[in-house]
């Protein structure tokens, strides 16, 4: 990819573009050519991740009114999602058109069948090495990117999965966030400790007033130093291999020899073309104190806040000038993965609590967009507001790679998927091997054995190889939880990835225009709808 961005670059083939237009193209029937190219996005496609269809209907969210725009047509409803009920396999689904047993993205984890046992293991805790659900290169077939484009449309995508990759030839950009970490010092000692598995060296010395922090690689080369006062975070910016990074460090506590670290959930960035957000590209991405106190895990800091999705989305409008701009929210369904049992299971202060942090959330993402809205400026701008998929409670925790240990065959196979489905990885593995393991471990978790048949009535591929060698099934209130140290948990939790029986799986949909859309019954539909939200904008 070339360095920056250029009208003559982005968007439609060079030998078509320099004429300004809208062009009639084969992925689109019907676009009318002769209008001037708008400076600013016609269409603006908003995936709130995890949005609930009643929270967004309750508020009015998102709604033409709620984001000044004088639209005669603006309506709220629920759309059918796509099992797994996952965002990886939505966001196919929304971007194709088609089920996930067409574009292959089977859950938010699986492999390709030909990985061995032993580097699947290897890299089950690096999301940046098992991120490629996410990136459109995994996905098959084509997608609303290819339609609008072939259309004359330039497209630009931020923090959006399955339009994402680093090789697209659209701007695209991405962000994946790494654990929180409490480390401990010894003052004018190093510690090693990792980001995505990537070594790093922290060292503190004492001063008067605070501490100075300084990073360095494993070549003792310096990435970052800071003066720290104790308690008062610091953003941390580093970069990586593959990208920037970015999360705050705070002093927790110190003694005369020994200093107390907390290094937050930090935020990798990766883009296709890492010049046009610059070094600084996730600078504020990462929260400064832990988001969800009270909630599944006390450490969680949002990331990426959602001020710093509307600030991208911003830079990336002013750089790269789209007709149709691609943006996703995740926080409300990191929020409601944190607070949601809390929410609808707990009782009293700690209920109301859970559930009025969870609203203060949708609340925070609705005045980005309007502020994206306002900033964009086109009184005639179609918003179309959308969710991937809704959100249940879980009270049980299940690893079926606890029975493979068991069964001696820890070397030769892997369990690896979604919440709610989980594929038998195991190229070597005999059949007899595969019958003993899927039926000792669905006695074991209750989990039903999935054929072939079933696969494809569900809408996933019934001969592939990346459903592995065998699958099992489970329903609502329990997940798949593939790194737990025993086969059972109880948890007070909540996730995504059920079946679309559940109604608490259903993805939502806002549409605010100034002409009448049709309302998207299935997230299949909504690839449709952004062409033909295209199609209209042209005079």
């Amino acid at each position: 990819m070339s360095a920056g961005y250029s009208r003559s670059q982005v968007g439609a083939p060079p030998a078509t573009y320099g004429l300004s237009s809208r062009l009639r193209g084969p992925g689109i029937p019907g676009k009318v050519c002769g209008c001037t190219v708008p400076d600013t996005p016609s269409v603006l496609v908003v995936c709130v991740d995890g949005g609930l269809p009643e929270v967004i209907a309750r508020w009015g969210s998102f709604s033409s009114r709620k984001l000044g725009l004088p639209h005669p047509f603006s309506v709220v409803g629920r759309m059918a999602t796509v099992f797994p009920s996952s965002t990886a396999p939505a966001h196919a689904s929304m971007v194709s058109g088609t089920l996930p047993s067409l574009h292959g993205i089977i859950g938010n984890r699986f492999w390709f069948g030909n990985e061995s046992v032993g580097d699947i293991r290897n890299v089950l805790s690096n999301p940046v090495s098992t991120l490629h659900p996410y990136r459109a290169s995994c996905r098959l077939g084509d997608s609303v990117a290819d339609s609008l484009r072939a259309a004359g449309a330039r497209i630009a995508a931020v923090h959006f999965p399955s339009l994402f990759d680093e090789r697209s030839e659209y701007f695209s950009m991405y962000s994946v966030y790494s654990p929180a970490q409490q480390l401990s010092v010894i003052i004018d000692e190093t510690v090693p400790f990792t980001i995505f598995d990537w070594p790093y060296r922290m060292s503190v010395t004492a001063g008067r007033g605070g501490f100075t922090v300084e990073v360095t690689d494993t070549d003792d080369m310096p990435v970052w130093d800071a003066q720290i006062r104790l308690g008062s975070p610091t953003e941390l910016l580093i970069p990586t291999p593959v990208g920037r990074f970015a999360a705050h460090v705070t002093v927790t506590g110190a003694s005369r020899q020994e200093v107390f670290i907390f290094l937050g959930t930090g935020t990798l960035v990766l883009s296709s073309d890492d010049n046009l957000l610059g070094p600084s590209a996730a600078w504020g991405s990462s929260s400064p104190a832990p988001s969800y106190p009270g909630g599944v895990d006390d450490f969680f800091c949002e990331t990426p806040s959602e001020n710093w999705v509307f600030t991208t989305a911003r830079q990336v409008i002013e750089r790269t000038e789209p007709d149709v701009l691609f943006v996703r929210f995740n926080q409300a369904d990191h929020a409601q993965e944190h607070l949601f049992w809390q929410a609808v299971r707990g009782a009293g202060e700690a209920a109301v609590t859970a559930r009025n942090k969870i609203f203060s959330v949708y609340d925070a993402i609705e005045a980005r967009v309007q502020e994206l809205v306002a900033d964009i400026g086109n009184p005639n701008l179609v918003v179309l507001t959308l969710s991937d998929h809704g959100i249940d409670y879980v009270e049980e925790h299940l690893n079926p790679n606890v029975v493979v240990e068991d069964l001696g065959l820890a070397e030769r196979a892997v369990f690896q998927g979604d919440s709610n489905i989980a594929f038998l990885y195991g190229p070597s593995l005999t059949s007899r091997e595969v019958d003993s393991i899927l039926q000792t471990t669905s006695c074991a978790t209750g989990a039903s054995r999935v054929g072939s048949a079933k696969l494809n009535k569900i809408g996933l591929p019934g001969l592939s190889p990346r459903v592995g060698r065998g699958a099992l099934l489970l329903g609502a209130h329990r997940e798949f939880s593939y790194g737990l140290p025993g086969l059972h948990r109880t948890v007070r939790s909540a996730s995504h990835g059920a079946g679309i029986e559940y109604p608490t799986m259903a993805a939502a949909s806002a549409i605010t225009a100034p002409f009448e859309l049709e309302r998207p019954q299935r997230i299949t539909d909504v690839r449709r709808i952004v062409e033909q939200a295209w199609i209209r904008t042209g005079p």
